[in-house]
């Protein structure tokens, strides 16, 4: 590798120097690294068995004799037990490997073939659907349609936004600050392994083991696209697998697309990002929690309980709007992201290299290996670009700005108050009237931004000293529009259950719920008598109680409700332990054997 790269010239442009770069790292992996075949259960005899069997059934509609059709009866058993056997010794096999992973301290790749169990059979796509409903069967003809549905639907609220305008940063003073090699090498060095490659099928390791050379070449690249604001042209394109989520397998709506991007791209990326992120965190108000350092969604779970309870303490009346964007990240105006960022504050020099990383994006869909035809993305943010989450927050930012919404202040100073977990925004106010104000503001802002708040799912909760009938919020905009939010009186924030009556038991039956979920998808591996005792308490401790416990330390707990959460402790523990035999009969472990058989193995 290092020969190959020393041996490139240095004076070449960006484009050259990147296939040159692509092309040794290719000649390098094809000579050193082994490519790893899936290990499935379906192998050559499965195949073999039914091809038999489909000869056998083909022949006896041809002749319909008995001789045949017991032929075809025979061949069918056949098959069937021979593809069931695989299938259970291949599961079996999946859970002995848990334990050995396990057992050797092999953490990553334990938990992963935990989440492989939990997760269960993941239908490929094989088929979809036309517009009209039809089934389509040619593989190219599919293909087609999956990037037609993408194209669609992100280029949705497409108004041909122009982000060729060339950004001046010629006396800015912050232009100057350019990335060195050492912090190259740190990027790399951070870099997580086993990570899905973009379409050059470049591996994160492959540049992070890549040595010396490697490094000293993708700073040289880094730093032309630096100087110059233009990078290479497949930094721009993006591949799109499909992942189903719920429904009807064939229908393309029921998927949401994954986008991998280049490696080398998220290299240069990431270091804009650490440069924009330190304006960002001087620029956003402290109501933004989402992707900030040290902060989570327990937080404004915390803020939004502690609010309830004044509210009850003090006799103050509280009104919640409980907003969701619609495709708030693929709906981003880009020409007003880079006019709110200039607005803000952010360098001439960011703003430059913001632009470079938004334009001409393409996207390619992947289906079962096959490709298809790039089509051009003009709106919104790229999906997993290491600056995106960062360049979201300064859209919400200004949207916050502009409505005139206090971003510092607290519903005990101001009349209104907002706390927000990226794309999860509440507004709160003391009065109705000021919260239709301030949803009027906000609606207009979010529209300039490309933003539509969702009616559907946007909802509006009143917690009133003293109760009133429940009726929609209407919001009237300046051109006419009148939007309509149901008034709710639970509902759910951040993954935890909000009343207006700042209620536990509901929350705690959805969180036990969740956790039975959870252990009923992992049934077999605590059923399996191939994985210990031991290896079962660790994933009960780290996947499951975890699933009862997320947001625990916002709760306020009765007697009743820990005794609830006990019961459902032990009810997994028996799982676990199992029964005890006595004489010819087996019964079930009592609450004192249990709390001795944990103490016993502390």
């Amino acid at each position: 590798m290092n020969e190959r790269i020393r041996s490139t010239e240095q004076d070449i442009p960006i484009e050259e120097r990147w296939e040159e770069l692509q092309e040794n790292i290719w000649k390098t992996s094809e000579e050193v690294l082994d490519n790893k075949n899936r290990n499935e259960w379906f192998d050559e005899e499965c195949r073999k068995a039914i091809e038999a069997g489909r000869s056998a059934r083909q022949k006896y509609l041809k002749s319909k004799n008995e001789k045949n059709q017991k032929d075809y009866q025979e061949k069918r058993k056949e098959y069937k037990k021979i593809c069931r056997n695989k299938k259970r010794a291949k599961m079996e096999e999946q859970i002995r490997q848990i334990e050995e992973n396990f057992n050797k301290n092999e953490i990553r790749n334990f938990y992963q073939d935990v989440k492989k169990e939990k997760r269960g059979y993941q239908p490929r796509v094989i088929y979809c659907k036309e517009k009209d409903g039809n089934l389509i069967g040619d593989e190219q003809a599919r293909i087609k349609r999956w990037a037609e549905y993408f194209e669609e639907l992100l280029n949705e609220q497409d108004t041909q936004q122009d982000t060729n305008e060339r950004v001046n940063d010629s006396d800015d003073p912050d232009g100057t600050i350019e990335i060195d090699e050492g912090e190259i090498r740190e990027k790399l060095r951070q870099m997580k392994n086993n990570k899905s490659p973009g379409r050059n099928r470049i591996k994160g390791e492959m540049l992070k083991y890549g040595g010396e050379a490697v490094a000293s070449e993708i700073h040289r690249l880094v730093l032309e696209c630096w100087k110059e604001g233009k990078m290479p042209e497949q930094w721009s394109e993006a591949v799109l697998c499909p992942i189903f989520k719920k429904g009807d397998i064939t229908k393309c709506e029921n998927y949401r697309g994954i986008a991998l991007l280049d490696v080398t791209y998220k290299v240069m990326a990431t270091c804009i990002n650490r440069r924009l992120k330190q304006h960002m965190e001087k620029i956003v108000g402290e109501y933004q929690a989402g992707f900030r350092k040290n902060r989570s969604t327990v937080d404004q779970i915390f803020i939004l309980k502690q609010l309830q309870e004044v509210h009850y303490e003090q006799g103050i009346n509280l009104y919640l709007l409980l907003i969701d964007f619609n495709k708030a990240y693929d709906t981003v105006n880009r020409k007003e992201l880079l006019e709110a960022m200039q607005e803000l504050g952010v360098p001439r020099k960011l703003i430059k290299l913001t632009k470079m990383t938004l334009q001409s994006t393409k996207n390619r869909v992947r289906i079962n290996g096959l490709l298809s035809e790039p089509f051009q993305v003009r709106t919104g943010l790229r999906q997993g670009d290491p600056i995106s989450t960062t360049l979201f927050n300064l859209v919400l930012e200004a949207i916050i700005t502009r409505s005139g919404i206090h971003r510092t202040s607290t519903i005990y100073e101001k009349r209104h108050q907002n706390i927000a977990f990226a794309d999860d925004v509440t507004c709160i106010t003391r009065t109705e009237a000021e919260m239709k104000k301030m949803t009027k503001n906000l609606i207009r802002e979010a529209k300039r931004m490309g933003l539509a708040i969702n009616q559907e799912k946007t909802k509006f909760m009143k917690m009133e000293t003293k109760q009133t009938p429940a009726k929609p919020l209407k919001v009237t905009t300046e051109e006419g529009t009148t939007y309509e939010f149901e008034e709710v009186n639970r509902f759910k924030y951040l993954g935890v259950v909000i009343t207006n009556k700042n209620e536990m038991n509901e929350e705690i039956e959805e969180r036990i719920a969740k956790a039975n979920k959870s252990v009923g998808r992992l049934s077999r591996f605590l059923r399996s008598k191939n994985v210990t005792r031991r290896t079962k308490k660790q994933v009960h401790k780290t996947i499951v109680r975890p699933t009862v416990l997320y947001a625990s330390e916002t709760w306020t707990l009765t007697n009743e409700k820990e005794q609830k959460l006990e019961v459902w402790e032990r009810k997994i523990l028996r799982k676990i332990y199992g029964g005890i035999k006595e004489l010819d009969q087996w019964r079930r472990r009592t609450n004192r054997e249990i709390e001795e058989s944990q103490q016993s193995r502390r």
